[in-house]
C-alpha cells in the first residue's frame, strides 16, 4: 500500500525476495527491518536514488548473528542488545547457513556427546571461521575440563545449574567489543565500487542531502557513501560524535579547536566551522582527556 510506481514495487520486492526483510510501507516512508532492533527509513519519493544492495552491504558489515540452540535464550538476548544499536538476528543452531556477519555461537555442551564436539571442530577448522565467538553452556561442571587440551578458542563455559544469565551477559558484552575491534573499517559499496576505508583515516563526514549520500573526508582522498549522518553514526564507534546536522567529526583527528570562532581544525589545515552548542562541551572534555 502507498507504493506507486512500478520501479518503487520492483525494488521493494528484491529486497524482499533476496534478505527477506519486512516490510512496512505508507504514503510518507517505508520501513526496511532485516531484523530485530534495526530500520533503515527512506522516504518512498526517493527510494529509487538508493541501490540496494550499497545499504545490505553497509548493515551486513556491521551485523551479529547470535547462533543458539535453546528457544529460552532468545528472551535473554533480545533484553540485552535493546542496550545496544547494533544491527543482530538470533538464528538457530540446526537451520543455520554460514555468511559473512560476525557470528556469537551459544551452544550446549555434553563431553560425551561427540557431536558436540565436532560442531566446534566444523566452526573451527572446517569453516575456517577463528573471528566468531564461541559460547558453551554446560551441565556438569566436570565438561570444561574436557576442553582444556583442545585448541577451540572457547570465549567462556558456562554451568547452567546455576543462574547463568548475568555471566551470559558479561560474556555478550565482551564479543561486542571484540566486533568493536574488528569494525574498524567502513566497509561499503556505492556505484559497483567496493571501499574499505579505516576509521583512523576518516577526518569527518559532511551530510549532502541534495544528493541523499554523505561525503567522507581523508587526509588524501574524498569518498561518497549512500547513508545518512543519523544511519552512520549509528554503526561508528565512538571516537565518532555528530557535532552538527551537518558533519560527523573522528575526535582523535581533531588538531586544534578554536571554541571562539567554533572552528575546529584536521591536519593540513583542513578545518569546519559547525559545532553545535550540546557537543561543544563534549568536544572540549575529550581534548583535555576528561572524557
Amino acid at each position: 500500500n502507498g507504493l506507486s510506481k512500478p520501479s518503487e514495487y520492483k525494488i521493494m520486492s528484491k529486497i524482499f525476495k533476496e534478505k527477506r526483510e519486512n516490510i512496512i510501507a505508507t504514503k510518507s516512508k517505508t520501513v526496511l527491518t532485516c531484523c530485530p532492533g534495526c530500520e533503515a527509513t527512506l522516504k518512498i519519493n526517493s527510494l529509487n536514488k538508493y541501490k540496494v544492495d550499497d545499504l545490505t552491504d553497509f548493515l551486513s558489515n556491521n551485523m551479529i548473528n547470535f547462533i543458539i540452540e535453546e528457544e529460552k535464550l532468545k528472551e535473554v538476548i533480545d533484553n540485552y542488545m535493546m542496550n545496544y544499536n547494533y544491527t543482530y538476528d538470533i538464528k538457530i543452531y540446526d537451520s543455520y547457513k554460514e555468511n559473512n556477519y560476525f557470528n556469537i555461537y551459544i551452544l550446549n555442551y555434553d563431553s560425551k556427546n561427540i557431536l558436540d564436539i565436532n560442531k566446534i571442530k566444523r566452526i573451527r577448522y572446517e569453516l575456517d571461521d577463528w573471528s566468531s565467538i564461541i559460547i558453551l553452556l554446560i551441565k556438569n561442571d566436570k565438561d570444561k575440563y574436557s576442553l582444556f587440551d583442545k585448541r577451540f578458542m572457547i570465549l567462556d563455559i558456562i554451568s547452567t545449574t546455576k543462574d547463568f544469565k548475568e555471566r551470559l551477559k558479561e560474556d555478550i558484552l565482551i564479543s561486542i567489543k571484540n566486533l568493536d575491534k574488528k569494525n574498524n573499517i567502513l566497509k561499503f559499496t556505492y556505484k559497483g565500487s567496493i571501499y574499505n576505508i579505516p576509521y583512523q583515516d576518516i577526518l569527518f563526514i559532511e551530510n549532502d542531502s541534495e544528493n541523499k549520500r554523505c561525503l567522507i573526508k581523508t587526509n588524501n582522498n574524498n569518498y561518497y557513501i549512500p547513508l545518512t549522518l543519523s544511519k552512520l553514526i549509528d554503526n561508528l564507534d565512538n571516537r565518532f560524535i555528530k557535532c552538527s546536522r551537518s558533519y560527523i567529526i573522528n575526535l582523535e583527528k581533531v588538531r586544534i579547536y578554536n571554541t571562539k570562532n567554533n572552528i575546529i581544525y584536521f591536519d593540513d589545515e583542513i578545518s569546519i566551522c559547525e559545532v553545535s552548542r550540546e557537543k561543544k562541551k563534549e568536544i572540549i572534555a575529550y581534548l583535555r582527556g576528561i572524557r
